[in-house]
């Protein structure tokens, strides 16, 4: 069964990811305010495309999983 994400939670789980990466050392190209003001004015597929995720390998709910 396919889970359903809002918009909502897919912005929160990609922020979890930018901070985690930023933690991580890789240096941010924007501010973290940038990205989300960024995030928000993406549709939700353009969205699910910024989590890299396919149907094999990453899929969006191991995403969501990974970062929540």
């Amino acid at each position: 069964m396919m889970t359903t994400y809002t918009s909502e939670q897919v912005i929160n789980a990609l922020m979890i990811e930018f901070k985690q990466l930023v933690e991580d050392g890789y240096p941010p190209e924007i501010s973290e305010d940038q990205y989300l003001t960024w995030l928000k004015t993406l549709t939700y597929e353009q969205l699910v495309t910024e989590t890299a995720t396919d149907d094999e390998f990453l899929t969006l709910e191991i995403f969501m999983g990974a970062h929540n």
